[in-house]
């Protein structure tokens, strides 16, 4: 049936209605919520991804100190050790004349050595938590 006037019908109304209706505030706050919470992880696995690039590079550095000392030990007839507490740790070579236990002091690789604040050692031997010193004293030599 042709309509004379200028306009939409009734039916066209309703359907544009539904159409440009947008989002609820509840939908947009579950959208929010999810992007945040991917957010979150995201962060956190960056922060734990980081701290265990620094523990495998201390784990490194330590490696390969005691793989030094030990050709050193071995090229040198020189006996090491190594001193272990919470937060760092130190080599001593034997001193046959003094007996002694002494401190390299010419060897920058072997000074005593402290660990970045956020991490500790723990030792244990055949399951038994071996107690360390609670801290690196730099102004001991024993």
């Amino acid at each position: 049936m042709p309509t004379s006037g200028i306009g939409i019908s009734a039916d066209r109304v309703r359907s544009l209605r539904w159409a440009v209706r947008g989002f609820s505030l509840l939908e947009l706050l579950v959208v929010v919520a999810i992007i945040g919470i991917f957010l979150g992880v995201a962060v956190l696995s960056t922060d734990l991804a980081a701290f265990d690039r620094k523990m495998d590079q201390e784990a490194r550095r330590l490696s390969n100190l005691l793989q030094l000392v030990s050709d050193e030990a071995l090229m040198q007839s020189r006996d090491y050790g190594v001193l272990f507490t919470e937060d760092g740790y130190r080599f001593y070579y034997y001193d046959y004349a003094e007996l002694a236990w002494l401190l390299p002091t010419d060897d920058r690789l072997l000074a005593p050595y402290t660990l970045p604040d956020d991490m500790i050692f723990e030792i244990s031997i055949d399951d038994r938590d071996v107690l360390l010193e609670p801290e690196l004293d730099a102004d001991s030599d024993d």
